[in-house]
């Protein structure tokens, strides 16, 4: 089975630099990933190209793991590339998220792509998974778009 991706696009009303500032601060990931709970441990507090951390992270209801992240790349304010692996319903994760100034506000664009796990049953375990991933992507950047709008104020 291929990769399966899930892509949000969002007007937020808050700077391009500040969405920016929110999205490169690994510190404040659990107050918008939705299944972020904690980021354990990471080489900076900002995301800049190398820079590893590790999150404790909700699967599904009571089911919890933790995973390993690799910031790929990044294009000062604009884009920003990590990488994953460690939660077994996945096989490789990527996070590529972008900041565009779009009229008095930023366009955020969210597009996560994951390699479903478990051999055989990927198709199935696809099947299953991706409604609540893409409902877990798109709570997420509601809860970025809160917080940049609340803190543009």
């Amino acid at each position: 089975m291929g990769e399966t991706t899930i892509t949000i696009e969002q007007h937020i009303a808050a700077p391009p630099a500040q969405v920016w500032a929110l999205i490169t601060d690994t510190r404040r990931y659990a107050e918008w990933v939705v299944n972020t709970l904690e980021v354990t441990r990471a080489d900076g507090e900002r995301a800049a190209a190398g820079v590893t951390y590790d999150e404790r992270n909700r699967i599904a209801g009571p089911l919890t793991g933790r995973s390993t992240w690799v910031v790929a790349s990044v294009q000062e304010q604009r884009n920003t590339v990590h990488t994953g692996e460690g939660i077994w319903l996945a096989g490789a994760m990527r996070l590529d998220m972008t900041v565009e100034p779009e009229g008095d506000g930023t366009r955020y664009l969210h597009v996560f792509s994951y390699e479903p796990g478990l051999g055989p049953l990927a198709p199935l375990v696809d099947l299953a998974l991706k409604p609540s991933i893409g409902r877990d992507m798109r709570r997420s950047v509601m809860a970025l778009r809160e917080i940049c709008e609340r803190e543009a104020r």
